[in-house]
């Protein structure tokens, strides 16, 4: 294995100024667990990640990593990525404003944040068991069984490719154990929530083969009632299984199959109308505010189903450590949703998916010499979806709704490496070069239906009966070979204290746009490109006992590509344009703190501060120049702790967690409704743990004081605004067990 963890002995002296220095930085947030604190240092664990491909100290890696426990996940009760917000400095995971379960990531104001096609790609990458995600329609839902996750900011193009110039998310499930056993938790909470999770894990053949199962099954009543029926909606019904077989027939051998299923058949999306006087949707008594009764004249249909397998094999060979991981993942939904959230019908809208992807990727981690350690690698990814639309625009233009169906095929060639040199015992010098090709083929062909009295949602049936009044098909084919790269130094001033730098350039790929009105739009649009740069320090204190760090980054972003909408034709229809219209500057400072002085008192802080704007862009003739890129609020933050109780019982651990956002736009055009409010959360759990430790139960609360707050909105020129409001007040009991 590739040594990058730098060893250090025993505690060592510090000038009073370092030691000021050091409490006034800040360091991970809810960080991993991994083993315990040695006999005489301090209560601050090990942190062990593979945010470069290889398991190292997180105070080891030259750049910025936060890395989330699945016990904070389950503490928290963080159900999906967005109830991270606040947690993570200058990190926004949020949802396309009509589309609950699509991830929308911002690392840095870097992000796709108001376009759900999944052909358009991401500037933020999500990795999971080392497989990178094709589509990010199920990226908020529900997460199980998870060994932690790792945000890492600021361009990956080395290590994990393309479309991750402002960031990767890596998510690392639990493993099997090759032991008998099994955990899970019942948790049970308002809104007749129910969530039940079980794992079990087996020995097949002693030492050689074990097995593991694991099944989470959620439900929960919708925060929204229907006024038009008296119903919940967006209501939450999900189950995921995974099943893993761990093979190790010697100690230099480790395979891991793992086979999983998702269903989930959740209440169909109801975007919130929050238009203004001017717009189509508007009406005089329409309520703006945060509020959770809407109307929807359409079923409640929103299901997803997705299967995956993956194959991961690590050989310790004679001259370094061969990784091969293979997947194949294929994917479906459809959904039905009332768009225009009025008690009329005026536009309702359906969407049916299918996507798949293979991949492949062999990576050998090696040291030539005893100064260097390298790795070497190649991927292939072959990608296809193929999505229809139906959009019955019976409020705009009686009679008449459009179908269009979207065909598409990426694949994605890579070679990449990448060698860290000990120049000295201290300086260390790293540098990577990844070499990309991405092929892009893309068809998209729309017809227009004539149907008097069409039906609401019978899609299938509007279709039978209608008439084809008009059409266009449009197509294209382009391929990009780009570099990428990152040049790095670091240097441990003392022990347990290293200062970094680097230089990354990373880039997203071009394509083509299918959600089109005019074939004109369909493109191509060119590659967007990003330069970054980072200084930093990675600290602990005090035996041990205090952990700081610190991350100052400027990054500039060029060849931007900008979704946008437009209305044409008449009547008139909404058109989806890509264009490479803008570049910005990205730039901030994070600080992030973990202090344990005592073995049952721990305190977490974050802070983070973002200027990202743009520096050329006007669209329509309207110059937007000077204009914060969307969800790129001006400060972050989160406050936590704990303190056990130890009792003749067992510990009981209070926690509390705030986090704060400030106000942001959700989009460049800054239209009334895209203005969102900053908020703050506070969480909260009491925890008890009997002294067999075989079981605990758990008390909490998530939004404690019902904060009412804006997480995504949009504004569709002229038809409407509409937005998604963050979840209400939740509370609930967890019991969980460990046998």
């Amino acid at each position: 294995m590739v040594k990058q963890a730098r060893q250090t002995v025993g505690p060592h002296p510090v000038n009073r100024l370092a030691i000021a220095i050091g409490a006034l930085l800040g360091s991970t947030a809810l960080p991993a667990q991994v083993s315990p604190p040695s006999e005489g240092t301090g209560f601050l664990e090990e942190v062990i990640v593979t945010s470069q491909k290889i398991e190292e100290d997180i105070q080891t890696v030259p750049f910025s990593v936060t890395a989330v426990t699945g016990e904070s996940l389950e503490r928290f009760q963080y159900k999906d990525l967005k109830d991270l917000n606040g947690t993570i400095p200058n990190v926004e995971f949020t949802q396309i404003t009509n589309v609950a379960l699509n991830l929308a990531p911002s690392i840095r104001g870097i992000g796709s944040t108001n376009n759900p096609d999944p052909y358009t790609g991401t500037e933020v990458a999500v990795v999971i068991d080392g497989v990178v995600q094709g589509t990010r329609l199920l990226g908020l839902s529900d997460q199980f069984d998870v060994e932690r996750v790792e945000v890492l900011r600021g361009p990956q193009g080395t290590l994990f490719g393309a479309n991750t110039l402002g960031g990767v998310v890596n998510i690392v499930t639990r493993p099997p154990t090759g032991e008998l056993g099994a955990y899970g938790t019942i948790s049970l909470g308002n809104y007749d929530q129910f969530n039940g999770a079980l794992a079990v894990n087996f020995p097949l053949v002693e030492n050689v083969l074990a097995g593991k199962i694991s099944v989470s099954h959620r439900e929960r009543d919708g925060f929204y009632t229907n006024k038009i029926d008296g119903n919940d909606l967006m209501w939450v019904d999900s189950t995921k299984t995974r099943g893993y077989l761990l093979f190790t027939p010697n100690e230099d051998l480790t395979a891991t199959f793992t086979a999983g299923m998702d269903r989930i058949r959740n209440g169909a999306d109801v975007p919130v109308n929050v238009s203004t006087p001017g717009e189509v949707f508007w009406r005089p008594d329409l309520d703006t505010g945060v509020h959770f009764d809407l109307n929807s004249d359409s079923p409640h249909i929103n299901d997803a189903d997705l299967n995956l397998y993956t194959l991961n094999v690590d050989w310790r060979s004679p001259i370094g450590t061969f990784t091969s991981i293979t997947n194949y993942t294929d994917f479906e939904a459809f959904n039905i949703e009332d768009v225009d959230e009025l008690p009329e019908f005026l536009l309702n809208a359906g969407r049916d998916l299918a996507s798949d992807q293979w991949s492949q990727e062999f990576r050998l981690a090696f040291e030539p010499t005893e100064s260097v350690q390298a790795i070497l690698g190649a991927y292939y990814m072959d990608l296809h979806h193929d999505v229809t639309t139906i959009t019955l625009l019976e409020g705009l233009a009686p009679g008449i709704f459009t179908n269009q169906r979207v065909l598409s095929d990426e694949k994605t060639m890579a070679a990449f490496g990448q060698a860290y040199w000990d120049a000295t015992e201290k300086l260390r010098l790293g540098i990577g070069l990844r070499w990309t090709k991405i092929d892009i083929d893309l068809g998209s062909d729309s017809t227009t239906h004539s149907l008097p009295g069409m039906h609401p949602y019978n899609y299938a049936d509007n279709i039978r009966r209608s008439t084809i009044v008009g059409g266009f098909g449009a197509a294209g084919d382009e391929s990009w070979t780009e570099p990428g790269g990152k040049v790095s130094v670091d240097y441990e001033i003392v022990p347990d204290v290293m200062l970094y730098g680097y230089y990354a350039r990373g880039f997203k790929s071009g394509g083509f746009n299918g959600r089109i009105q005019d074939p004109l739009d369909i493109g191509p649009y060119d590659p967007e490109y990003i330069d970054s740069f980072e200084v930093g320090m990675r600290s602990d204190w005090f035996q041990k006992r205090l952990r700081a760090n610190l991350a100052v980054f400027y990054s500039k972003w060029d060849d931007m590509q900008v979704p946008n909408s437009v209305f044409r034709g008449d009547p008139p229809q909404a058109s989806s344009t890509i264009l490479n219209a803008a570049s910005a500057t990205s730039q901030g400072v994070e600080l992030e703190l973990q202090f344990a002085p005592t073995e049952a008192l721990s305190v977490n802080a974050s802070l983070g501060h973002l200027d990202a704007t743009y520096d050329e862009f006007s669209d329509a003739g309207v110059d937007f120049s000077g204009r914060p890129t969307p969800y790129s609020p001006e400060w972050t933050g989160s406050l936590s702790g704990s303190y056990t109780f130890e009792t003749n019982a067992g510990s009981l651990t209070p926690s509390l967690q705030w986090r704060y956002t400030a106000d942001r736009w959700a989009s460049f055009t800054q239209a009334p409704a895209e203005h969102l409010e900053s908020y703050s959360v506070l969480d909260a759990n009491v925890n008890f743990r009997p002294r067999d430790g075989r079981w605990s139960v758990a008390l909490w609360a998530t939004n404690l004081l019902d904060e009412e707050y804006v997480i995504t909105a949009l504004a569709v020129p002229p038809l409407f605004s509409f937005a998604a409001f963050g979840a209400p007040r939740q509370y609930g009991m967890d019991v969980k067990f460990d046998f």
